[in-house]
């Protein structure tokens, strides 16, 4: 990232990896480390059943943990300028390394003398919580680019809105149609339907906040922010995950006869070349610098008082020196549909 005159910074160009980077790039490595023998058999015994079952459904978890390196690394100084980008980043890549763990992990600590369903409500719950993890990283990686925005709403909000909402309804009521969500009369049917009844609760969570990440890049792309390309990629991706997981969730619907009648061995790779061609479009998006912060300072000027400010000039809170040659105070003012600073 660098600097003008006036202090205010913008994505650096490609450089190499920082050592922040470097734990996002552990966790999308996680899948070839955790099951190395199983792709590297297959790349060469069958390559073409290794991409089409293998690598499409492990491309997801190989580029969203990917979007905090290339956050990092495009603003080496994200801690302080998109420090909402990058918590929901990390959150990402925790959800990620959870799901990643948790099967090798459970599996050491199961017991064979052990009862089966203890560990399948472990495991449900784990889903659970790392659903909740998901949509709080969605959701904070929606506001950073909230937060970046320098243009009035353009086109129609109401209907993108819809759409999300819709996108997140529809396949939390197919999966609930799906379950038996009817009240045990054993403690362990209690658990377990609450377990059933918390994971949907916590998987449209997650499926809303995506939509608020679809919404929020639509938006910056029609208000024309910069990068547009990387607003445009960023709303393709956040939309292509979540017709992946309604193409998923509507799988139920279709009856066994269906699935006898026509080969159903295209139906997953499919979604799973969906879902993966998302989390490509976002990484893609912030490898190139998504948002441009050129025009944002280091404080939130959507939470300042344009009014207030232009009486009396706000300096940089995190400037030592007010005064220097690189222009002193800053204030904000409107300039058509478009906040600066000066």
């Amino acid at each position: 990232m660098t600097a003008d005159r006036a202090g205010r910074w913008r994505p650096s160009g490609p450089r190499l990896p920082s050592l922040a980077a470097f734990p996002f790039i552990g966790v999308a490595l996680l899948p070839f480390l955790l099951a190395w023998d199983e792709w590297a058999r297959g790349i060469f015994s069958d390559p073409i059943d290794w991409f089409a079952t293998w690598f499409l459904g492990t491309l997801p978890s190989l580029a969203i943990p990917l979007i905090g390196a290339a956050i990092v690394i495009r603003h080496p100084r994200a801690r302080r300028t998109v420090p909402l980008l990058l918590f929901g980043a990390i959150l990402l890549a925790i959800q990620i390394a959870g799901v990643r763990l948790y099967v090798p992990i459970g599996g050491l600590l199961s017991d064979p003398t052990f009862p089966n369903e203890p560990m399948f409500e472990l495991y449900r719950a784990v889903y659970t919580v790392l659903a909740v993890v998901g949509a709080f990283g969605w959701a904070y990686l929606a506001s950073g680019l909230v937060r970046a925005r320098r243009y009035e709403e353009v086109g129609p909000t109401w209907i993108i809105v819809s759409a999300a909402v819709v996108a997140a309804v529809i396949p939390t009521a197919l999966s609930a149609g799906a379950q038996d969500l009817t009240l045990g009369s054993t403690a362990n049917g209690i658990v377990l339907m609450a377990l059933a009844a918390t994971g949907l609760v916590a998987g449209f969570a997650e499926k809303l906040a995506l939509g608020y990440m679809a919404v929020t890049a639509t938006r910056g792309w029609l208000a024309g922010e910069a990068p547009r390309r990387g607003w445009g990629l960023a709303a393709a991706g956040a939309w292509l995950l979540l017709v992946a997981l309604l193409a998923l969730s509507a799988l139920p619907l279709f009856g066994d006869e269906w699935f006898q009648s026509y080969d159903p061995t295209w139906i997953f790779p499919a979604i799973s070349l969906v879902y993966g061609a998302g989390g490509v479009a976002l990484l893609a998006a912030f490898a190139m610098g998504l948002p441009d912060t050129q025009d944002i300072t280091w404080y939130d000027l959507a939470d300042l008082d344009a009014a207030a400010l232009a009486v009396a000039p706000r300096s940089d809170p995190f400037d030592d020196d007010d005064d220097d040659a690189a222009g002193g105070d800053m204030a904000v003012f409107e300039l058509g549909n478009r906040r600066l600073d000066r």
